[in-house]
């Protein structure tokens, strides 16, 4: 997924790329991070045009502290994504952004990752990239049943498709 939303806004033409990443002890949040920046290497982004600023932990409230603390950062950078691995950073730096005038997408494009609701509520609506949480838990149900029943046939990786919720912020 994180490849997939590199790979999206490299062709809408973005060349400088801020990342506002949740906490990387976190399965999900490590593999999206580690996703976007090898999709970007494989098109060519010097890493030198990506900024990646860490972030304890994955709600609204620390996006928005952390486009507040990072703002001169941003603005002097020249960057012309926000990419979030969640939806919850991204809305709340779009937020701060918002606030600050930023034109959402004209300036800057913000994409998010997991399509919560919240996403296609607010306005600008969030582009996100989905991947499908029901059947994520329909088979983690059925894995762990074959746990109990102490199944010998147990698969150990699960992938999942993703796909861009194309909405206003890109």
């Amino acid at each position: 997924g994180g490849g997939r939303a590199a790979a999206y806004l490299h062709g809408l033409g973005h060349r400088k790329f801020f990342v506002i990443a949740g906490p990387q002890e976190h399965r999900s949040h490590n593999l999206r991070l580690k996703g976007f920046r090898l999709g970007l290497q494989q098109l060519g982004v010097d890493e030198s045009d990506v900024s990646v600023i860490p972030s304890m932990e994955s709600d609204f409230a620390h996006g928005c502290r952390l486009m507040n603390e990072h703002w001169e950062t941003f603005n002097r950078g020249g960057y012309t994504v926000l990419f979030t691995t969640n939806d919850m950073l991204a809305l709340g730096a779009m937020k701060v952004l918002l606030e600050k005038s930023v034109h959402i997408p004209g300036q800057v494009a913000v994409m998010g990752f997991d399509d919560i609701d919240f996403a296609a509520a607010y306005t600008p609506s969030l582009t996100t990239v989905k991947v499908d949480t029901d059947r994520m838990g329909h088979d983690a149900v059925d894995l762990l049943d074959r746990l109990i029943h102490q199944d010998q046939d147990l698969s150990k990786l699960y992938e999942y498709a993703s796909e861009i919720m194309l909405r206003q912020s890109t």
